[in-house]
């Protein structure tokens, strides 16, 4: 542990040095800064007073507001918090500097300039995230709201963020009679660093050597499990609960989510968060997805935390009764043996894109992003966690076509093809 950190807090260091210098350089542009950071740029016009220490004061600010809200549950570790700001503060007056030559004067060079620092905050924070070593003041305020409220992560950052551009509007028009630091870059700031984030993940996946076994339990199972994989279509959901009522096995799906946050330790709304963005609305899924970073930033990286604890809560599943297991990479986890049936659902696009606007009342074009986000994001999870393509036939017993499918005589089919399986090696 002491060696790992002697690793990670340099590497996070780093981060927050990259970061300062993305800060410095979208500034630089002046076509608008992160919402975090509009109140120093803000206030820096007005105040005889560098950005960097206005900043270094505001995350001071922040401090005694986690402080104040969480009292006694307050951890003295975060008082580090103080620490990190001073490095940010000072190199970010540092960075703007070093910067002080660089005339930008067109528009098509400020624009590349406000990108470039947006690619190189997110790459900043992309090195912070991996080193899993604290977080800065701004941050921690949003979780002990979070914390003292009960309102998802995602939804207090949101009112967090506006709030500060809020503020920063005001000082502008009052001080300047103006208004400075928000602009295009605002915008472009405030999706395009979560964007980058992502990028940044996906590269640094696909140059991390994947894991390449397979989860197979010490001991065959003494019970009937189907698992049950499925592209997002609402009429696969139905085409399962017509299976439990025929079978009389039960159906484990959205339980699972309390039972997989119980057995690792873990916020119920973390688990359902991560597993499920489907359940909030577009515009809403496509903000709090461009900031996951802040999410992550919360509860550090637990997605490993909550794989394990999900494989185990699988595993003593199959170990205790018949049942039917929904998603989860229950196929895998499982691995092949008596008892175990594992299926796979899938259909064709526009069937699918059909089946959703009616179901949720929304357009056939919302129903398609919808659709490919979700898919999306289970093809993600199978292929990295498990280090496997997702929806290959060999990983699964009986893939089913259910484009043009009756519920009634699919659930049947089913049946009678687990009845014929059941036990059989």
């Amino acid at each position: 542990m002491k060696k790992s950190l002697l690793i990670r807090i340099p590497v996070f260091i780093l981060g927050i040095l990259i970061s300062s210098f993305g800060v410095a350089l979208s500034a630089k542009s002046s076509l608008g800064i992160t919402p975090i950071s509009s109140p120093p740029y803000v206030l820096s016009f007005i105040v005889p007073l560098s950005m960097g220490t206005i900043t270094i004061i505001m995350h001071v600010v922040f401090i005694i507001g986690q402080i104040l809200l969480l009292r006694k549950n307050y951890n003295p570790k975060d008082l580090l918090q103080l620490a990190l700001a001073l490095v940010y503060g000072r190199f970010m007056d540092l960075s703007t500097y070093l910067l002080r030559n660089i005339n930008v004067d067109s528009y098509p060079l400020r624009l590349l300039v406000c990108v470039l620092g947006v690619c190189v905050v997110a790459l900043g924070v992309f090195i912070t995230l991996k080193a899993d070593v604290l977080f800065l003041a701004g941050e921690g305020l949003v979780n002990a709201i979070t914390k003292v409220t009960g309102k998802q992560f995602g939804h207090v950052k949101i009112a967090f963020d506006c709030s500060l551009l809020v503020i920063s509007a005001a000082l502008s028009f009052i001080f300047l009679h103006r208004l400075a630091g928000m602009r295009e870059g605002t915008l472009i700031a405030a999706i395009g660093v979560g964007l980058m984030v992502q990028v940044y993940g996906r590269i640094y996946s696909a140059l991390t050597p994947k894991p390449k076994s397979v989860f197979i339990p010490e001991h065959l199972g003494e019970h009937l499990v189907v698992t049950i994989a499925r592209e997002f279509d609402p009429l696969s959901m139905q085409i399962i609960e017509r299976l439990s009522e025929l079978t009389g096995i039960r159906v484990y799906d959205d339980e699972l989510i309390e039972m997989i946050a119980e057995e690792g330790d873990l916020p119920v709304e973390y688990v359902r968060s991560t597993e499920d963005v489907l359940r909030k609305g577009l515009l809403q899924t496509f903000y709090e997805q461009t900031f996951e970073y802040s999410h992550k930033t919360r509860y550090g990286d637990k997605e490993k935390q909550m794989f394990e604890a999900q494989k185990r809560v699988i595993m003593r599943l199959a170990a205790t009764e018949d049942c039917i297991i929904v998603g989860r990479n229950a196929n895998q986890i499982l691995g092949k043996g008596r008892g175990y049936f594992h299926i796979y659902l899938h259909a064709k696009p526009y069937r699918r894109a059909e089946r959703s606007a009616d179901k949720f009342h929304i357009s056939q074009a919302q129903a398609e992003e919808v659709i490919e986000r979700a898919d999306e994001q289970r093809r993600i999870n199978y292929n990295e966690r498990l280090g496997r393509k997702w929806g290959q036939a060999i990983d699964y017993n009986l893939c089913l076509d259910i484009t043009h499918c009756d519920v009634e005589k699919t659930a049947v089919f089913l049946q009678a093809a687990i009845n014929d399986f059941a036990f059989e090696e």
